[in-house]
């Protein structure tokens, strides 16, 4: 969630299982904002990927908000992808290493 492009939060599936379980009905016209995670971490678009991995292992998130330096948000990293990324690489210096 953001306000005037900063990221003020984060509705994730744990927000949803942990905070609204089998009462989401009870819920149902309530702002997500009253169910979000506001003390998010983010990380820059262009920090590293290791300072990202560190950021969801210290925070045991799934996934990070990703601004710009000015602190607007420009997107969402979710572990999964970091998880892509890393598996790519890997493939890909495996190969080069191999001859493959």
């Amino acid at each position: 969630m953001a306000d005037a492009d900063r990221p003020v939060g984060i509705f994730s599936e744990r927000d949803a299982l942990m905070k609204l379980n089998t009462d989401a009905v009870v819920f149902e016209n309530r702002p997500v904002s009253e169910f979000m995670t506001t003390d998010s971490q983010s990380v820059e678009v262009d920090a590293k990927v290791a300072f990202a991995v560190q950021r969801v292992d210290v925070g045991d998130y799934r996934h990070l908000p990703v601004v710009s330096a000015g602190g607007a948000l420009t997107g969402v990293i979710a572990v999964r992808d970091i998880l892509r990324y890393l598996t790519a690489r890997m493939t890909a210096t495996e190969g080069a290493s191999t001859g493959f």
